[in-house]
């Protein structure tokens, strides 16, 4: 089915009254850590459980990364489909990178009220997620925020493994004065943000830029990954394991896809938990997706730089999954969360 079509099915199945739907399709409470799922989540899980549809690593393993890459850019365009044009223009464009140039696409709304720009990383392990299934979800933004979007492709897994994504990113952040005054926005007012293994890049980003002393007005981290991906000392990895999309199979099949050539170089290049003077992060907005198995991960990196003094604004987006904005136009809270966040972003542009 094409993303189009199975979007307004998915709408129409999900406008019924949530009797109805539990009716129709079995379904059972989902409760865990006494907190309910997302009603309308619990739906789009039960149906994909009545499909019997094959995660991303099923089909990453049978098929390849190809396919796995297609399979996200099916998913991501399915739960943000366009639905109506948006009045923003996009250009596609060059970065520094960390070994070549690197691509990237900035998008550009017709209604402009911030001279700000928003970088968004991409999600995705560091292994799928490219710029044409986010491209609604960056006009949204756009749109929304009356702000320039710059959306990066940084190196994926496994054919450019960790630490190229990194360094593609670090490169970025150096030349952030330039492109400021190459895309015609403030130098003082650039917002950088992502979600999942986008927000891992962002805090690296982030805390790049502090060292050097380039300005970075703030940092907006979606349910990402700080620390070990599979570590056991977080519960989250076991209590939401499996069964609410991202999964610790999948975390798995991730890292080793990311991590192609080993893991040698996270000394040089550590994870954000570990990285030396996060003092000096930017003012932060953080926010965990509460059926995830990244979960604690958002806590863990709060209690480590907010007694740092760094200007942590901690939300939770109760009942959700991880991955939960790519299903805004479908999931009214996913929506309302994302909404949220981006006024959090308006506020900080403006100020």
């Amino acid at each position: 089915m094409k993303p189009g079509t199975e979007f307004y099915a998915l709408k129409a199945i999900l406008a019924l009254p949530d009797g109805v739907r539990k009716t129709l399709f079995s379904e059972k409470p989902v409760n865990i850590r006494n907190s309910d799922i997302d009603a309308q989540t619990r739906t789009l899980l039960r149906l994909i459980e009545i499909q019997k549809r094959q995660t991303i690593d099923e089909i990453g393993k049978a098929s390849g990364v190809d396919a796995a890459r297609a399979a996200y850019r099916h998913y991501y365009k399915m739960g943000a489909w366009q639905s109506r044009k948006l009045p923003v223009r996009s250009e596609d464009v060059v970065l520094p990178g960390g070994r070549d140039e690197m691509k990237a696409r900035l998008y550009h709304p017709e209604s402009v009220s911030s001279d700000g720009l928003l970088i968004y990383i991409h999600g995705g392990g560091g292994v799928i997620g490219d710029v044409e299934a986010y491209d609604y979800f960056n006009r949204y933004m756009a749109d929304y925020l009356g702000a320039a979007v710059l959306f990066p492709e940084y190196g994926l897994g496994p054919e450019n493994p960790f630490p190229e994504g990194v360094r593609d990113c670090l490169a970025m952040t150096r030349a952030l004065p330039g492109l400021a005054e190459r895309f015609g926005v403030s130098a003082s007012n650039i917002i950088i943000g992502g979600e999942s293994a986008g927000a891992m890049l962002s805090a690296i980003c982030g805390n790049e830029a502090g060292q050097a002393g380039i300005d970075v007005k703030a940092l907006w981290l979606l349910f990402g990954a700080y620390d070990e991906l599979t570590s056991d000392k977080y519960a989250s990895m076991t209590d939401y394991a499996s069964g609410f999309g991202l999964s610790r199979d999948m975390i798995e099949w991730f890292a080793t896809q990311y991590f192609a050539n080993g893991d040698s170089e996270l000394v040089q290049y550590p994870l954000p938990i570990n990285l030396p003077h996060l003092n000096n992060l930017p003012a932060t907005l953080l926010r965990a997706a509460e059926y995830d198995p990244l979960f604690d991960q958002s806590m863990a990196f709060m209690n480590v730089i907010q007694p740092m003094g760094v200007d942590v604004t901690y939300r939770v987006a109760e009942g959700l999954l991880h991955g939960y904005t790519n299903l805004f136009e479908l999931i009214p809270a996913a929506k309302a969360a994302l909404d949220e966040d981006l006024d959090w972003i308006k506020a900080a542009f403006s100020a």
